[in-house]
């Protein structure tokens, strides 16, 4: 973890450290929906997308101060290369930035729900058979209001 955020395990004393004791029975559901057990999913699309992005930009970056410049496509070379590799260093440490804002937002709301474990009651398991979970449908088919099949006819 960089030294500049302030948040550090090593932060609170040990007897506030709730995270590290056992969860109340009553909101171990939640934590259970939460746990991804040591295993982050992360697709290919999403790995690949910010370097991606560092990639088009010094490339684009390049090709557009070579054209204001009025100089050939590949001219200045050894700039271009800085300028790309510096915009996908630049995309991923957003990257990492962005996965280690959403581990702390994980940690944050798995405090919250240890603090009040009141505010979250175990859902009650409904089936699909039951009024709560299907409503009445009515079929509504289109047409205009008069037409023989709509639902506000009188035929």
């Amino acid at each position: 973890m960089p030294k500049f955020w302030p948040s550090s395990p090593g932060a609170s004393p040990p007897e506030d450290r709730i995270w590290e004791k056992e969860p109340d029975p009553r909101i171990k559901w939640a934590l259970d929906l939460m746990d991804d057990e040591g295993y982050k999913q992360e697709t290919l699309l999403h790995r690949l997308l910010w370097p991606a992005t560092g990639l088009v930009q010094g490339v684009l970056g390049c090709r557009f101060l070579n054209g204001m410049g009025r100089k050939p496509f590949y001219a200045n070379i050894p700039f271009q290369t800085f300028l790309i590799v510096s915009s996908l260093a630049f995309w991923e440490g957003l990257r990492k930035i962005a996965i280690h804002r959403g581990i702390e937002n994980d940690a944050l709301t798995r405090h919250y729900i240890m603090l009040h474990p009141e505010k979250f009651p175990e859902p009650e398991m409904k089936k699909f058979g039951d009024k709560e979970v299907m409503w009445e449908w009515s079929p509504h088919r289109g047409g205009r209001p008069g037409m023989v099949g709509h639902p506000n006819s009188d035929y």
